[in-house]
């Protein structure tokens, strides 16, 4: 039996065929012109990887290079998609081979950080994956929907998404700061494809485009998929809008990677609002030195800490010396032996998200150190959760 793992076999145009076919056989997925057409695209831009058995794909795993506007600070990062394996070969080590290498690769072309949309976070935990995002849905029932008042200017029209998916972007990306994709072209062009039954409405202010609504409406139920105002009239354009629905829907649904968001922006009575909030997409840090030395520190000046950083990338797994001097970070392997502070490379991971500070993570056990340093860490990361906003 011949097994070609990754380093020595990578996907090419001409291994297409067979990739489309185990995707499609491995997600059990009957195939419609859009799915076939995302998968295209996808494929297009990806680094793909895969082993065979005896000539026959088994196992794939994909890379999609994008980058990430963190908090005002760009990283190169890539979307770890669509692994799968045929049935049969399921209990293997090939995703195993795959994903390590992958990693190894990902390091060599300065992928900073790797996103992830798990179908099991525990599964994904083995290869230093944390999950640092979270998705709100709040439902209301349209009779409690709150009156606003009329906007003072400005205007609200209404398209197929598609048809103004490439103006709203320009006002995505503007706003799109807080650790989401920073959609290219084509992964725009990816979700028209995928979404093509979705609404928008854009405000309007002397013919400028002040805000959008993406939306759908399916089952008397109005689902805000992304909201974005630049101006009280724009906002108030857009309630008007949406109560006015309540002649053709019963519940309105709100999902947000802003989990900060409060019920009162729609309801005068929160007990009228039901609010959940789910687990969503991970993140691998793929090179640590990078990340902090560019991250978007919170303070300008800090002395020496010595940070031990457990991790399976032999180049994070290091006692690190951090420090800040007017606002530039140093972060270097220590010359010491002892640190100031013990962690693992997922709770540090969701501490530098603005997930879970680490000393909340110290009073469970998953910190160890001098608990005035794990403090001073915290003060130098974002004091806000990450955002994935794109995911319509």
């Amino acid at each position: 039996m011949e097994v070609l793992t990754m380093d020595k076999y990578r996907l090419t145009e001409s291994d297409f065929e067979a990739y489309t076919e185990l995707f499609y056989y491995s997600f059990n997925i009957d195939p419609n012109e859009a799915d076939k057409k995302t998968v295209r695209a996808m494929y297009e831009h990806a680094d793909v990887y895969g082993s065979k058995v005896n000539g026959q794909l088994m196992t794939s795993v994909m890379c999609l290079p994008l980058m990430t506007n963190f908090f005002g600070r760009k990283f190169k990062i890539t979307s770890f998609a669509n692994v799968m394996s045929a049935p049969e070969y399921s209990n293997s080590k090939g995703i195993n081979i795959l994903t390590n290498q992958a990693m190894i690769d990902m390091h060599q072309n300065n992928v900073v950080l790797s996103y992830l949309d798990p179908f099991s976070y525990d599964y994904y935990r083995r290869f230093g994956y944390e999950q640092v995002f979270e998705l709100l849905k709040m439902t209301i029932p349209f009779n409690k929907f709150a009156k606003r008042p009329q906007a003072t200017t400005g205007y609200i029209k209404r398209y197929k998404f598609f048809e103004v998916a490439d103006e709203i972007h320009g006002i995505f990306d503007k706003y799109n700061t807080h650790g989401g994709i920073v959609e290219e072209p084509w992964l725009w062009d990816i979700l028209k494809l995928r979404y093509p039954n979705y609404l928008a409405a854009l405000t309007f202010d002397d013919n400028k485009v002040t805000g959008y609504l993406i939306y759908s409406i399916e089952n008397k139920i109005f689902t805000i998929h992304d909201i974005i105002y630049q101006t009280t009239d724009s906002f108030l354009n857009m309630m008007h809008f949406i109560r006015k629905h309540s002649s053709i829907c019963k519940t309105l649904v709100i999902r947000s990677a802003d989990t900060n968001l409060k019920p009162d922006v729609f309801v005068t009575d929160p007990l009228a609002t039901k609010v959940e909030i789910d687990p969503f997409m991970m993140v691998r840090i793929i090179d640590l030195s990078e990340f902090m030395t560019n991250y978007p520190t919170q303070m300008d000046n800090v002395g020496t800490i010595r940070i031990n950083v457990t991790d399976d990338l032999a180049w994070n797994n290091h006692l690190w010396d951090l420090s800040i001097y007017n606002g530039k970070v140093k972060f270097v392997e220590s010359a010491a032996t002892i640190g100031d502070v013990s962690v693992d490379i997922q709770t540090l991971t969701k501490a530098m998200f603005g997930y879970q500070r680490l000393e909340e993570s110290f009073m469970i056990g998953e910190v160890l150190g001098d608990l005035d340093k794990i403090r001073t860490i915290d003060q130098i990361f974002i004091n806000e959760p990450a955002q994935l906003n794109g995911e319509f």
